[in-house]
Order: C-alpha cells, then structure tokens, then sequence
C-alpha cells in the first residue's frame, strides 16, 4: 500500500486498552503466583476452564431423602440418619398436636356461638313478652320479630360460609 502505513494484525496485544488476553496455551502454564508477579494488570490472567459443564440436581419429596443419600449423609456424619428421622417424627408429632388443638379451638367457637345465640334468643322473647304484657302490642312483635329473623339469618349464613370453606379446603 502505498501510504507507508503497516497493516495491523487481526489479534490484539496483550498490553492495549479494551482488549481480551489471548488464551494460556500448555507450554506456557507456570505457576499462578509466579504469573501474577509477572503481570502488572490483573486482566493479563487467563485461567482456563472446561468447556462442558455438568450440573446435577436431584430432588425428593417428603422428610427423608433416598436411601442412598441418607447413607451417604450418614457416612460423613455419622448418627446424622437417626438425627433426621427423629427430627421427621418430632415435627410430625408437633404437627398432629396443632391440628388437635385447632379442632378442639373450633369446636369452642361453635359451642359458644350456639350458647350465646341462644342466650340472645331467650332475652329477645323475655323482651318482646315483657312489652306484649305491659300493653306494647306493635313494638313487642316488631322487635322479637326482627331479632329472631336476624339470628335466623346469621345462623343460616354461617353454616354456608362453613361449607363453603370446608369445599375450598378440599
């Protein structure tokens, strides 16, 4: 060319700004350390790596692995095995204690909501007879009427929102 300029090389030198360093062949492997004291720029190390990499990963449900693994994990720490099947039964034992008391909190609640709807119903008809018999005809009817159609409707509306659940928890 007749401008006097060289052409430049398709590779980059190791020493340019923005430039990737050219692989460590075989013959050129030495020492980490010995490379790094070397180099005065840390971007002139290349480590290689493999280029396939396998990753495994398995997976089991439930509180024990597989037996295999259970006898590997065993065979680092030994008692680890027994460890982890006594923590699977204390937690499962745990867990049965907390649904027993949440029955047993459920049945409770039912218990004392059908005590006091009745308590509130046997105050309403006291109420209301009290009115009848001291000449408040209208107003007796009218409030024992719409007091017992509203624990009526509270006790039907409850027992579908209970069914309701119970379908959306199946």
């Amino acid at each position: 060319m007749g401008n006097g300029k060289s052409k430049k090389s398709k590779g980059t030198r190791v020493g340019e700004r923005n430039s990737i360093p050219p692989p460590v062949t075989a013959h050129q492997k030495t020492d980490i350390g010995q490379m790094q004291n070397e180099s005065s720029d840390a971007s002139e190390l290349v480590v290689e790596r493999p280029l396939n990499t396998r990753i495994v990963a398995t997976a089991f449900q439930g509180p024990y692995p597989p037996p295999h693994l259970l006898a590997e994990y065993d065979r680092i720490c030994p008692g680890f095995s027994k460890d982890m099947l006594s923590m699977a039964q204390q937690d499962a034992a745990h867990i049965r204690e907390l649904e027993r008391k949440s029955l047993y909190y459920k049945q409770r609640e039912v218990l004392l909501g059908q005590v006091f709807g009745f308590l509130i119903a046997v105050i309403v008809v006291i109420s209301a007879a009290m009115l009848i018999y001291s000449g408040h005809e209208a107003t007796g009817v009218i409030f024992s009427g719409t007091c017992l159609v509203t624990l009526v409707s509270l006790f039907i509306y409850g027992r579908s929102k209970s069914k309701n659940l119970s379908k959306k928890s199946s």
